[in-house]
């Protein structure tokens, strides 16, 4: 008798069903049962998480973004990253508080709506370090000025990171803004108090390492605290000897770099065939005897301040190689193909009027207004009467060690008719000579050494109105090298300040 197709049918399934018991089959349903469940609490999970982080998000007071880039950035052309096309996919709530705009302001439109915003003196610092992190797949961290809706520019702090796929390409990047203004403005703050006010008694003449209490130095420590802050080129004005290098080194010191490097150069003394080996640097084997690499002044000052001192003893054909780095922000070493992009504060100095150098052809304009953005001036010694006497001291310590006697009166009355053409470094050399020989080496009609010459010009009979008369001129010719200064005179002399008011006004001085 011919079975029917059904009984073929289960005939098979009972064949299939003894290779594997119905116990067996039942164990895999539960398992898989068990894996549909756990997939449907972690998507859940998931889905609960990413909704908690995003409120999380929104309640901070910071700007949180995301861009993605399209197409990817593959490693090779990073460089050109600020060029590239890209989207703004998310913008938290806490950018309407940051930078004014409601977050839909920003979302859908290109990356460069925001980079657009950063202060132009910022950008080229935050775009080095933000291609060099991204190259290096590393946290990001940065400090700029943005562009608020309001027109005004914030201090913020920024912390990015890129997302890469499976060729390496930059896919995304994200980070976060927070509003650092107050901290900034705090810190400034702190900085400027601790120089001017919390210094020991000792040295409330100093300004970091400048002498001086003369209201035209004030103002130039006025013009280092303005300008210590940012990253804006600085071109500083004296006649040689006045202290140009001490004033860049404390715009330095002052600043956000002051944990980089110094890197002062004398541009009168470089040749110009040396100019771009020794500025740029070179590579082994770019010339007859570059048997090893070295950097150049511009890679020693990454991140910190290239002071050129007497910027205007450069060659107008140097000048061009100079322009061209501080333009494009980077250079190429002799003998390499590689781009280098320091984050590099010019600090340049001159005893020249640049701006009469421009109209005569011998300073590039286009350097001039690149590297003229915050002039200082700094005024020569005969300008600066009363810090005289502060130099003289100090330079009288140097020398001699502290508790040395001080100099005569007539000396400093020779100081103070003195013009100084050479400046601070004519007045340590004169000190130095005198301390050494006794003799001053400057043009005066005064005696000096003993004062008894001031003997002969005395009108009295007895010993204590001679006495009396000698003590009147000898502390009027104090007060007025002192410029009347009471507590300088008094140092001068050696006596108390109380003791001074009480002579002067026994002698009739007033």
């Amino acid at each position: 008798m011919r079975r029917s197709i059904s009984q073929e049918f289960m005939i098979f399934l009972g064949e299939k069903m003894s290779d594997k018991s119905v116990e067996a089959l039942r164990e895999e349903r539960l398992a898989l049962r068990r894996e549909i469940c756990t997939l449907a609490r972690v998507k859940e999970a998931v889905e609960l998480d990413d909704f908690g982080i995003i409120k999380l998000i929104n309640t901070m007071m910071a700007c949180v973004y995301r861009f993605r880039f399209d197409p990817p950035v593959p490693m090779n052309e990073i460089d050109d990253l600020e060029n590239r096309t890209s989207q703004i996919s998310f913008m938290s709530t806490g950018t309407e508080e940051l930078l004014g705009y409601a977050p839909e302001y920003f979302l859908g439109r290109d990356g460069k709506v925001m980079l657009d915003r950063i202060h132009v003196d910022d950008s080229p610092h935050m775009f080095t370090a933000l291609k060099k992190s991204m190259r290096n797949k590393e946290m990001c961290r940065l400090s700029y000025r943005i562009r608020s809706f309001s027109g005004e520019y914030r201090w913020i702090w920024e912390r990015c990171v890129g997302s890469y796929n499976d060729k390496g390409e930059l896919t995304h990047a994200q980070g976060l803004m927070t509003d650092i203004g107050e901290q900034h403005r705090q810190a400034y703050q702190l900085r400027r108090d601790l120089t001017l006010h919390h210094i020991p008694a000792g040295d409330r003449y100093k300004f970091d390492n400048i002498i001086g209490k003369s209201e035209a130095m004030k103002k130039v420590y006025s013009a280092i605290l303005d300008s210590c802050e940012g990253n804006s080129h600085i071109v500083l004005y004296g006649e040689s000897g006045t202290g140009k290098d001490l004033v860049a080194r404390s715009i330095h010191s002052l600043s956000d770099r002051a944990e980089h490097a110094f890197i002062p150069v004398n541009c009168g003394a470089i040749p110009d065939y040396l100019f771009e080996s020794e500025f740029f640097g070179y590579r082994r084997g770019a010339f007859t005897g570059a048997i090893r690499d070295k950097k150049g002044f511009m890679d020693l000052a990454d991140k910190g301040t290239l002071f050129l001192d007497e910027i205007g003893e450069i060659s107008l054909s140097n000048q061009a190689k100079l322009l061209r780095a501080v333009e494009d922000g980077g250079f190429t070493p002799l003998g390499s193909n590689e781009f280098r992009r320091p984050n590099v504060r010019i600090i340049a100095a001159t005893n020249r009027d640049l701006a009469e150098e421009v109209r005569k052809g011998k300073f590039r304009a286009d350097l001039y207004y690149r590297i003229h953005v915050i002039p200082i001036n700094i005024p020569p010694l005969r300008e600066r009467g009363e810090d005289i006497f502060l130099l003289t001291d100090y330079f009288q310590e140097q020398i001699l060690g502290q508790g040395v006697k001080k100099l005569p009166i007539s000396v400093f009355a020779a100081f103070e008719k003195y013009s100084w053409p050479g400046n601070i470094r004519e007045l340590q050399n004169v000190i130095q000579r005198y301390l050494t020989t006794g003799e001053l080496g400057i043009p005066s009609d005064t005696r000096f050494g003993d004062e008894t010459c001031t003997l002969c010009t005395l009108k009295a009979d007895k010993l204590e109105t001679a006495v009396t008369q000698f003590e009147s001129q000898y502390i009027r010719a104090a007060l007025e090298a002192t410029h009347w200064n009471r507590t300088t005179a008094a140092q001068r002399l050696g006596i108390s300040r109380k003791t001074l008011f009480r002579k002067m006004k026994k002698c009739g001085i007033d």
